[in-house]
């Protein structure tokens, strides 16, 4: 680089300016955001508005041009030799949870603010490449939306998000976004901020937030897909209050036990289906009592909690939903309990980039840098600007004492290689994005790499069949034949519909009890008969709760058949 091109952008940054830049970033957030334990920066609140200011000045002191779009996401621009191209943008987010950790969204920011430092000093880029800083990406603040500066950026921010209040002065979150500038007409007109077709591709670094990383002892990984998840936040069961001494326990709706019921039920479920080889987390993260009922001597008649459930998968999403509304209607007519699962607040699952993942693979390789190949349990950013249609792409570092609490212990021995990557990632003339030759299931053409991707998928439609007929016939009443016109339908029947349910082994009944299906010495589902009681709801409790049919053993046996023919 000619030393007048140098000084006109401010100079090359040697190795050890960069670790000073990058960690008086980080002291100095965590100096401003620091509320006696960890960090907390709101979500479209003061700390965030602080940090992000922050991160302007110090891209305007490195010579950089900053502008702050409607929804007062900041940008951080290099010009490209072609100032017309579409962009390769980079970045993340600011805003922590309560009592968070310092390194969660930072990380990535600051990264990305160095590996624009590195790209201007290597000369000027092909493509413009931009440092986006998100608002609002945690669901911490305003009781389960999230992804609000990304979401504003595509149009999607609805009047539902800006009615969510926030969890502790209750203002709504069109109020809050008002007070930090943002202009609320543009993003309320539901019109994007950018077309999507703006955009070359996306890349954005962050900590990882499980310990998988640590477990491998590898410094860094590829990430190939984010979850998506469905949040229930206000769910409520409602039973009958009585006296803990004078009601037996067969007269009781005692909705706390009704509760607990479902949620180990789920818990349950949720043990099999990862046996079977689906994706899935569940979580109960919220459970409450009201404080002015609630005593040890009463019967609770009341509970309100909320969980969430995530998968990679959205047909597992909707079937786990299935299952939900199923169960909460059998306990309900067993205790005599009502649930009211409340709205439901989706996010959708996210694939990432088969070339953009390709490509950080062979960068990493030709750095020696090991690396692991792994989905993303938690949500991004980058799902929205993939799902928006830009070729995205994610990196993990590694992060010890996991994350969302002051705790997080990111080495920078493994922060500062990635953003390496990422500038020659950036740089590279042909590096992949819109337009690359690959589909966006990440399938490529040919080779053995193709041919063993049709073999996992004609495995894995099997096992999607079987694990679908699993999910059908453990609702109540549901009979063999109707379960197999379910599943080429692929509908499913309301909770509770169907005919009265038989425990008889013939065809066109339900399976009964005792017969389960093994997995070498496990059980996958442990099969109890019950006899018939008078439930507090009314009616008889059948005992016919999530059991595998015998029928599933025919859709593996077909499978196995099908990949022995391979």
């Amino acid at each position: 680089m000619p030393d007048s091109e140098a000084s006109a952008t401010g100079g090359a940054i040697a190795a050890p300016a960069v670790q000073a830049l990058a960690r008086g970033i980080f002291d100095a957030l965590r100096d401003m955001s620091f509320d006696g334990v960890g960090v907390s920066r709101e979500t479209y609140g003061p700390g965030e508005t602080d940090a992000m200011d922050l991160l302007a000045r110090t891209a305007t002191e490195n010579g950089f041009a900053v502008s702050w779009d409607a929804a007062r996401n900041l940008v951080v621009r290099l010009e490209g030799q072609d100032p017309d191209a579409p962009v390769v943008a980079t970045g993340s987010h600011l805003d922590t949870v309560p009592v968070g950790g310092n390194f969660d969204g930072a990380a990535g920011v600051v990264a990305g603010l160095l590996a624009l430092i590195a790209a201007r000093d290597a000369g000027v880029p092909r493509r413009p490449m931009e440092l986006i800083v998100l608002r609002g990406e945690e669901s911490a603040w305003f009781g389960g939306p999230c992804y609000f500066g990304s979401r504003a950026i595509f149009g999607q921010l609805t009047e539902t998000d800006f009615a969510s209040a926030h969890r502790d002065s209750g203002r709504t979150l069109a109020g809050c976004m008002a007070d930090c500038g943002v202009d609320m007409d543009t993003v309320r007109a539901g019109r994007g901020l950018r077309d999507p077709a703006a955009f070359h591709c996306w890349f954005e670094l962050h900590i990882e937030q499980g310990p998988v990383l640590i477990a491998r002892e590898k410094p860094v990984g590829i990430v190939t897909g984010i979850c998506g998840n469905i949040r229930r936040r206000h769910v409520v069961c409602r039973g009958e209050a009585a006296h803990s001494g004078a009601v037996p326990r067969w007269l009781r709706h005692d909705a706390v036990l009704a509760m607990s019921e479902l949620l180990m039920r789920l818990d349950e479920h949720w043990r099999v289906l990862l046996e079977w080889g689906e994706d899935l987390v569940f979580t109960a993260g919220i459970v409450e009592t009201d404080a002015r009922e609630y005593a040890i001597s009463r019967v609770p008649g009341q509970v309100r909690f909320a969980f969430e459930y995530r998968s990679q998968d959205a047909k597992t999403l909707e079937s786990f939903g299935k299952l939900i509304e199923t169960e909460c209607a059998q306990i309900g007519g067993k205790r005599g309990v009502s649930f009211d699962l409340g709205s439901a607040v989706r996010t959708e699952p996210a694939r990432m980039s088969e070339p953009m993942i390709e490509h950080l693979e062979a960068l990493a390789q030709g750095a020696g840098m090991e690396y692991e190949v792994m989905p993303s349990g938690a949500g991004h950013d980058s799902a929205v600007f993939a799902n928006a249609g830009v070729p995205s792409a994610m990196i993990f570092v590694r992060n010890d004492k996991g994350s969302h609490n002051p705790h997080e212990a990111m080495d920078f021995d493994d922060f500062l290689p990635p953003p390496h990557c990422w500038r020659k990632a950036c740089g590279t003339r042909r590096m992949p994005g819109k337009g690359s030759g690959h589909d966006r299931c990440g399938q490529q053409r040919g080779g053995n790499r193709a041919d063993h991707s049709r073999l996992r998928r004609g495995a894995y439609a099997y096992r999607r069949r079987a694990v679908l007929l699993f999910l059908r016939l453990g609702q109540p009443g549901l009979r063999r034949p109707e379960a197999a016109d379910l599943l080429s339908a692929g509908a499913l029947p309301a909770a509770g519909a169907g005919a009265e349910p038989d425990r008889g082994g013939a065809p066109g009944e339900l399976v009964p009890a005792g017969r389960g299906l093994r997995t070498g010495r496990r059980a996958v589902c442990d099969h109890r008969s019950r006899p018939a009681r008078p439930a507090a709801g009314g009616g008889a409790e059948t005992g016919a709760r999530f059991r595998p049919a015998v029928a599933v053993r025919g859709h593996l046996r077909a499978g196995n058949q099908h990949l022995a023919g391979r």
